[in-house]
C-alpha cells in the first residue's frame, strides 16, 4: 500500500498547466482577518469576526538554471516591466505523482501573480533562486473556496 503522507518526492508544479522543475520547495498559507469586538462596559472582547480572507502568499525556491530565468515559461513566468500592464493571471497547481492522471491536485493557488525573485550566488554551492507570487484563493483536495454568488464584482 501507498504511504498516505504526501512529501517532495511526490509532488509536482504546474504553472498554467506546464510542469514547472525548477523549485526544490514551494510554501503557500491562508490567512484569515478577524477583528475584535470591544463594547463599553466589558475588559474582555465581545466577540470576534471574520472581516477579510487575505491573499495567498506563496513562495518557490529552487535551483537557477541557464536558459530558465524568472521571466521565461520554462520557469515561474514573472513578467518584464514592460509586460506588466497587459500580465494575465497565472494558476498554480501541485498534484500527487502517485496520481497517475494528475486528476484531482492538492492545491490549486487561483490567479496568481508573479511579485518578485531573489537569488543568491555563493562559492562552491548552486546558484539558488526564490520566487513570490500572490494569489486570490487556494483550492485543495478537501474542497473549493468561493465567494457568495451575491458578492460584489467589479463591472
Amino acid at each position: 500500500m501507498a504511504a498516505k503522507t504526501f512529501h517532495g518526492a511526490r509532488a509536482i508544479l504546474q504553472i498554467n498547466g506546464k510542469l514547472v522543475g525548477i523549485f526544490s520547495s514551494f510554501s503557500y498559507g491562508v490567512q484569515y482577518d478577524v477583528a475584535d469586538v470591544y463594547t463599553l462596559g466589558r475588559v474582555s472582547a465581545q466577540e470576534t469576526v471574520f472581516t477579510a480572507a487575505e491573499t495567498v502568499q506563496c513562495t518557490g525556491s529552487g535551483f537557477r538554471i541557464v536558459g530558465a530565468g524568472p521571466h521565461t515559461n520554462k520557469s515561474a513566468q514573472l513578467p518584464y516591466i514592460q509586460e506588466l500592464l497587459a500580465h494575465e493571471y497565472i494558476d498554480i497547481s501541485i498534484f500527487d505523482r502517485q496520481d497517475a492522471t494528475l486528476s484531482k491536485p492538492i492545491a490549486t493557488i487561483k490567479d496568481c501573480r508573479p511579485t518578485g525573485y531573489s537569488t543568491t550566488i555563493n562559492a562552491r554551492q548552486l546558484q539558488e533562486i526564490s520566487v513570490s507570487f500572490k494569489g486570490i484563493m487556494v483550492n485543495d483536495e478537501s474542497g473549493e473556496n468561493s465567494e457568495l454568488a451575491n458578492s460584489a464584482v467589479l463591472p
